[in-house]
Protein backbone atom coordinates (compact mmCIF):
# COMPACT_ATOMS: atom_id res chain seq x y z
CA UNK A 1 0.00 0.00 0.00
CA UNK A 2 1.48 3.40 -0.98
CA UNK A 3 2.30 5.56 2.04
CA UNK A 4 0.56 8.66 0.62
CA UNK A 5 -2.92 7.13 0.27
CA UNK A 6 -4.73 9.22 2.86
CA UNK A 7 -8.22 10.68 2.99
CA UNK A 8 -8.37 14.09 4.67
CA UNK A 9 -10.96 16.69 5.53
CA UNK A 10 -10.28 20.40 5.73
CA UNK A 11 -12.67 22.43 7.87
CA UNK A 12 -11.16 25.82 7.02
CA UNK A 13 -8.76 25.77 9.95
CA UNK A 14 -7.53 22.19 10.42
CA UNK A 15 -6.61 19.19 8.32
CA UNK A 16 -7.92 15.97 9.88
CA UNK A 17 -6.79 12.54 8.72
CA UNK A 18 -10.07 10.62 8.36
CA UNK A 19 -8.82 7.34 6.97
CA UNK A 20 -5.40 5.90 6.26
CA UNK A 21 -1.98 5.80 7.82
CA UNK A 22 -1.56 8.62 10.37
CA UNK A 23 2.20 8.82 9.81
CA UNK A 24 1.73 9.06 6.04
CA UNK A 25 -0.99 11.66 6.60
CA UNK A 26 1.26 13.72 8.84
CA UNK A 27 4.11 13.58 6.32
CA UNK A 28 1.77 14.66 3.52
CA UNK A 29 0.36 17.56 5.56
CA UNK A 30 3.87 18.73 6.53
CA UNK A 31 4.91 18.61 2.86
CA UNK A 32 1.90 20.80 1.95
CA UNK A 33 2.74 23.29 4.71
CA UNK A 34 6.30 23.55 3.37
CA UNK A 35 4.92 24.13 -0.13
CA UNK A 36 2.60 26.83 1.18
CA UNK A 37 5.46 28.52 3.01
CA UNK A 38 7.50 28.59 -0.19
CA UNK A 39 4.58 29.88 -2.25
CA UNK A 40 4.23 26.78 -4.40
CA UNK A 41 0.81 25.77 -3.11
CA UNK A 42 -1.79 28.41 -2.51
CA UNK A 43 -4.18 27.88 0.36
CA UNK A 44 -5.91 31.09 1.21
CA UNK A 45 -8.33 31.81 4.03
CA UNK A 46 -9.72 34.71 2.02
CA UNK A 47 -10.41 32.45 -0.94
CA UNK A 48 -12.51 30.16 1.22
CA UNK A 49 -15.08 32.84 2.13
CA UNK A 50 -17.64 33.03 -0.65
CA UNK A 51 -20.44 35.54 -0.93
CA UNK A 52 -23.91 34.85 -2.35
CA UNK A 53 -22.71 35.35 -5.95
CA UNK A 54 -20.00 32.69 -5.55
CA UNK A 55 -17.19 35.26 -5.58
CA UNK A 56 -14.78 35.78 -2.72
CA UNK A 57 -14.20 38.99 -0.80
CA UNK A 58 -10.53 38.86 -1.81
CA UNK A 59 -11.40 38.39 -5.48
CA UNK A 60 -13.81 41.32 -5.44
CA UNK A 61 -11.17 43.55 -3.84
CA UNK A 62 -8.52 42.44 -6.32
CA UNK A 63 -10.82 42.99 -9.31
CA UNK A 64 -11.71 46.47 -7.98
CA UNK A 65 -7.99 47.30 -7.66
CA UNK A 66 -7.38 46.15 -11.25
CA UNK A 67 -10.31 48.21 -12.55
CA UNK A 68 -8.83 51.27 -10.79
CA UNK A 69 -5.59 51.14 -12.80
CA UNK A 70 -5.79 54.12 -15.19
CA UNK A 71 -6.00 53.54 -18.94
CA UNK A 72 -2.53 53.24 -20.47
CA UNK A 73 -0.83 52.51 -17.15
CA UNK A 74 0.21 49.25 -15.53
CA UNK A 75 0.67 47.91 -12.02
CA UNK A 76 2.54 44.85 -10.79
CA UNK A 77 0.80 41.85 -9.25
CA UNK A 78 2.14 42.80 -5.81
CA UNK A 79 0.98 46.40 -6.15
CA UNK A 80 -2.52 45.20 -7.07
CA UNK A 81 -2.54 42.93 -4.01
CA UNK A 82 -1.37 45.80 -1.79
CA UNK A 83 -4.08 48.12 -3.11
CA UNK A 84 -6.66 45.39 -2.49
CA UNK A 85 -5.55 45.24 1.15
CA UNK A 86 -3.77 41.91 0.67
CA UNK A 87 -0.06 42.76 0.85
CA UNK A 88 2.22 39.92 -0.11
CA UNK A 89 -0.47 38.13 -2.12
CA UNK A 90 0.87 38.71 -5.65
CA UNK A 91 0.44 35.02 -6.46
CA UNK A 92 -3.23 35.19 -5.51
CA UNK A 93 -3.65 38.07 -7.99
CA UNK A 94 -1.94 36.02 -10.70
CA UNK A 95 -4.07 32.96 -9.93
CA UNK A 96 -7.30 34.95 -10.05
CA UNK A 97 -6.33 36.58 -13.34
CA UNK A 98 -5.43 33.21 -14.86
CA UNK A 99 -8.86 31.76 -14.03
CA UNK A 100 -11.10 34.83 -14.20
CA UNK A 101 -14.04 35.09 -16.53
CA UNK A 102 -14.85 38.55 -15.15
CA UNK A 103 -16.29 40.58 -18.08
CA UNK A 104 -14.60 43.87 -18.90
CA UNK A 105 -11.70 43.29 -16.50
CA UNK A 106 -8.63 45.19 -17.81
CA UNK A 107 -6.29 42.25 -17.09
CA UNK A 108 -3.76 43.58 -19.56
CA UNK A 109 -2.85 46.42 -17.16
CA UNK A 110 -1.28 43.97 -14.70
CA UNK A 111 2.30 42.86 -15.29
CA UNK A 112 5.40 41.94 -13.34
CA UNK A 113 6.81 44.47 -10.88
CA UNK A 114 9.58 45.46 -13.30
CA UNK A 115 7.08 46.15 -16.10
CA UNK A 116 7.64 42.89 -17.98
CA UNK A 117 4.73 41.01 -19.50
CA UNK A 118 4.32 37.69 -17.68
CA UNK A 119 3.29 35.65 -20.73
CA UNK A 120 6.05 33.92 -22.73
CA UNK A 121 7.23 36.14 -25.57
CA UNK A 122 5.55 35.19 -28.84
CA UNK A 123 2.55 33.51 -27.18
CA UNK A 124 -1.01 34.57 -27.97
CA UNK A 125 -1.42 36.06 -24.47
CA UNK A 126 1.81 38.05 -24.83
CA UNK A 127 0.79 39.46 -28.22
CA UNK A 128 -2.73 40.26 -26.97
CA UNK A 129 -1.48 42.07 -23.84
CA UNK A 130 1.05 44.12 -25.84
CA UNK A 131 -1.61 45.07 -28.41
CA UNK A 132 -4.12 46.14 -25.74
CA UNK A 133 -1.53 48.22 -23.87
CA UNK A 134 -0.36 49.91 -27.09
CA UNK A 135 -3.98 50.75 -28.01
CA UNK A 136 -4.20 52.53 -24.64
CA UNK A 137 -1.05 54.55 -25.37
CA UNK A 138 1.50 52.55 -23.39
CA UNK A 139 4.95 51.94 -24.84
CA UNK A 140 5.98 48.27 -24.86
CA UNK A 141 9.58 47.52 -25.85
CA UNK A 142 11.00 44.01 -25.77
CA UNK A 143 8.12 42.73 -23.64
CA UNK A 144 8.45 45.48 -21.03
CA UNK A 145 6.16 48.46 -20.46
CA UNK A 146 8.27 51.62 -20.43
CA UNK A 147 7.15 54.24 -17.89
CA UNK A 148 3.41 54.56 -17.31
CA UNK A 149 3.45 52.87 -13.90
CA UNK A 150 0.28 53.34 -11.91
CA UNK A 151 1.19 53.88 -8.31
CA UNK A 152 -0.64 55.06 -5.27
CA UNK A 153 0.33 58.51 -4.09
CA UNK A 154 2.21 58.78 -0.83
CA UNK A 155 0.70 60.89 1.94
CA UNK A 156 3.13 63.72 1.10
CA UNK A 157 2.13 63.59 -2.58
CA UNK A 158 -1.56 63.58 -1.67
CA UNK A 159 -1.09 66.64 0.53
CA UNK A 160 1.56 68.60 -1.38
CA UNK A 161 1.49 67.24 -4.93
CA UNK A 162 3.93 65.05 -6.87
CA UNK A 163 7.69 65.63 -6.47
CA UNK A 164 9.17 68.27 -8.74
Amino acid sequence: MPAALVERQFDGEHVVVVQGDLVAGAVEVIAEVVEIAHGKLLVDRYASRMDASGSTDAAQRIFAAIRAIPVGEVAGYGEVARRAGLPGRARLVARLLSTSLEPGLPWHRVCRSDGRIAFPQGSHGFDEQCARLRREGATVVGGRVVGRRARAATLDEALWGPPA
